[in-house]
């Protein structure tokens, strides 16, 4: 097989395992309330936006972006996750499957299917900002959302810096060592 259709092939299987992962953790949510099952969550969208950015599917890289950021923020919130939470992370895990199968199938992506992506973006972003509403303004967390969130709006890229360390110096204030390329 050609190089580009062994990349295709590993791209549609590392979707699958990663969308498999958000489903069984979507699922023992439904059924745990109390279950918190950010860490995989969040490998399995990280991965996702990854290597479909890579590809230049940006729809699947923006939903799966979106959804990381959510979980960090509920992450940062603590337990237990708002009611809410698992039907919205139901609705984009399910948008996510059904995206990936457009693409594993070789289909183009509907008009019906950008509104998805944008609603689901937009339901996922309301949670977020709910979720760090909550969040003490000393966090960690935040203090690097906010770096990133920064690095974003300057150069439209949240790859462009690397936020290596936050926490708090002698005397109380909030510092990030961050790194920004040349």
């Amino acid at each position: 097989p050609s190089r580009s259709a062994a990349l295709w092939r590993i791209l549609c299987d590392e979707a699958d395992q990663h969308v498999a992962a958000l489903q069984h953790e979507v699922s023992a949510l439904q059924f745990d309330p109390d279950h918190m099952p950010v860490a995989a969550m969040v490998r399995a969208s990280h991965t996702l936006c990854g290597i479909h950015r890579t590809g230049g599917i940006a729809l699947i890289a923006t939903t799966a972006r979106t959804l990381e950021q959510t979980l960090l923020a509920l992450e940062e919130r603590g337990a237990p996750f708002p009611s809410t939470a698992q039907p919205v992370l139901a609705r984009a895990t399910a948008g996510l499957a059904h995206f990936v199968s457009r693409v594993k199938n070789k289909e183009a992506f509907t008009a019906s299917d950008e509104r998805e992506a944008v609603d689901i973006g937009a339901e996922l972003e309301e949670m977020r900002r709910e979720a760090l509403a909550d969040v003490p303004p000393a966090s960690p967390r935040s203090v690097a959302q906010f770096v990133m969130e920064a690095m974003v709006e300057r150069s439209g890229q949240e790859d462009d810096c690397a936020v290596l360390a936050v926490g708090r110096s002698p005397a109380g204030h909030r510092r990030a060592a961050i790194v920004v390329p040349p």
